[in-house]
């Protein structure tokens, strides 16, 4: 085998091990992402709940809640498929 040849070989493991840890950030920026959206349904859903607690709610507070849980079963349902 020619240098060259040995060269090819090493390039070619660089790329797999490049393209790999890419995927894994990519990964790791959704599992992120998705995240600080749940956060962000689930600080919502708090707010309208003590909003309601304290009798101070608004007429279609009830429309909202039911969609932040639907955006929340959908999430869940996009990052635990098999559930």
């Amino acid at each position: 085998m020619g240098l060259f040849d040995k060269i090819k070989d090493q390039a070619s493991g660089i790329t797999s091990k490049l393209d790999a840890g890419i995927n894994q950030a990519q990964s790791k920026i959704g599992e992120v992402q998705d995240k600080r959206k749940r956060d962000g349904l689930l600080q919502q859903l708090g707010e309208l709940a003590l909003l309601d607690h304290r009798n101070q709610s608004a007429p279609d507070s009830l429309e909202k809640v039911n969609d932040l849980f639907r955006q929340l079963d959908e999430l869940d349902l996009n990052n635990n498929p098999q559930s």
